[in-house]
């Protein structure tokens, strides 16, 4: 009988804020590991990365990741907050 070999992956994705004001940015960060495939709203990137977003209202960002030998594909999400208001201090 083979010994079935438990797949190792990691997933994390994170953004820097996820609470801003009008007109601010931050970064969305990813680190993957043992995937195949990885998309970031679609967009194919690598498995490491990041990338600066300035939301003009609440968004959230998705990241979908292929893993080998399994149907469906693993999902994070990251939201994004904006008010128009900045907070008092």
């Amino acid at each position: 009988m083979p010994t079935t070999i438990p797949l190792s992956y990691r997933i994390d994705f994170k953004a820097d804020d996820a609470k801003l004001t009008k007109n601010q940015c931050t970064n969305l960060e990813w680190d993957v590991q043992g995937a195949e495939i990885i998309f970031l709203d679609g967009t194919l990137v690598e498995p490491s990365g990041n990338k600066e977003v300035c939301p003009k209202r609440k968004q959230t960002y998705r990241l979908e990741v292929k893993l080998p030998n399994i149907a469906n594909q693993e999902v994070r999400e990251v939201t994004i907050e904006v008010s128009d208001i900045d907070p008092i201090n």
